[in-house]
Order: C-alpha cells, then sequence, then structure tokens
C-alpha cells in the first residue's frame, strides 16, 4: 500500500485510510455475494478438469506461467485485474470466492 507523503495535511491522510479501509470493505462484500451464487474451483482444478497446461492458460490471458504458478501455489494473492480475466477466461468457474483466502490474507499485511 502506498504512504501517504508527509506533506499532506492530517485531514487528507485520515481521508485516503478511511477510503482504503472501504476498498477493503468492499472487495471483502463482493467476495462473499459471488460466493453465495456462483460455484466455483480454484484455478488448478479447473486446468486439471480441462487439461489446460499453466503454460497455455498463461499464453490465453496474456500472462507468464511464472505467475499462474505462484497464483496455484499461493504464493502471490491475485490482483483485481489479473482475478478478473481469469474469471472471464474460465467462463465464471474460477471466480471471485476462489481467492478469499488469498485476498483476506493480503488485506491483512496491507493494514
Amino acid at each position: 500500500m502506498t504512504t501517504p507523503s508527509k506533506d499532506l495535511p492530517e485531514e487528507v491522510e485520515k481521508a485516503i485510510a478511511a477510503i482504503a479501509e472501504n476498498l477493503r470493505a468492499l472487495a471483502c462484500a463482493i467476495i462473499s455475494a459471488s460466493a453465495e451464487t456462483t460455484e466455483t474451483i480454484s484455478l488448478d482444478a479447473y486446468l486439471r478438469k480441462n487439461r489446460i497446461t499453466q503454460r497455455d492458460f498463461a499464453a490465453a490471458i496474456n500472462t507468464s506461467p511464472v505467475v499462474i504458478n505462484r497464483l496455484i501455489k499461493g504464493t502471490r494473492p491475485p490482483g483485481f485485474g489479473m482475478m478478473s480475466r481469469i474469471e472471464r477466461a474460465t467462463n465464471g468457474r474460477v471466480g471471485l470466492n476462489s481467492w478469499g483466502v488469498a485476498l483476506a490474507a493480503k488485506a491483512g499485511e496491507d493494514a
């Protein structure tokens, strides 16, 4: 998370912190709502079920196989842009709620 500049007034820093907290809460709400409405599976399970290699999937969503491997292993949480690309490429089978644990951990690190 970006550290506010020391030149900013305290009120602005507080507003930035409040906005960041609201974004985290919104992300959690979206994940929760998605979990209630869509049955999804992990990226690893999707690739195995559909016999798609990490390399081919990475090419399909314009990223590197290393990134896909790290996402599957859980060593790198996905950003919202990456989650969106994966969700589109899998027709919603690997959706936002597939990443809930990773996002919660990342939100805790950013706090």
